[in-house]
């Protein structure tokens, strides 16, 4: 068994289950956790999901988005990309967290 410290974000029920195997308690929880932690593994201790062509995309922790986002919306030369460019950005540069759209039309307001 291996042991991580698990922050409570929204990876913790898949790392929960993918390290443990415990489920939430909820049963509509349980199976929504069952069913999409087929997309998602661990390296390093980090958790990575599969989109849909196979590439690996790092999981990020709540914090962390809005920073990312919010480095791509500045760009290098002042670069003020909509939301759905910015996330589109996002997640080809290997990152994913399931608001991200939330949390790009967040910061283009």
């Amino acid at each position: 068994m291996q042991v991580m410290a698990v922050e409570e974000t929204w990876t913790r029920p898949y790392l929960q289950y993918l390290i443990d195997g415990e489920l939430p308690d909820s049963l509509t929880d349980a199976r929504r956790i069952s069913r999409q932690s087929k997309a998602f593994t661990i390296i390093n201790g980090e958790l990575y999901k599969r989109n849909i062509s196979s590439v690996l995309q790092m999981c990020v922790t709540i914090g962390d988005e809005k920073t990312i986002l919010q480095d791509i919306h500045d760009g290098i030369c002042g670069h003020h990309a909509g939301s759905c460019s910015l996330v589109v950005k996002a997640l080809r540069a290997g990152f994913y967290w399931p608001t991200a759209m939330t949390d790009a039309k967040d910061i283009i307001r």
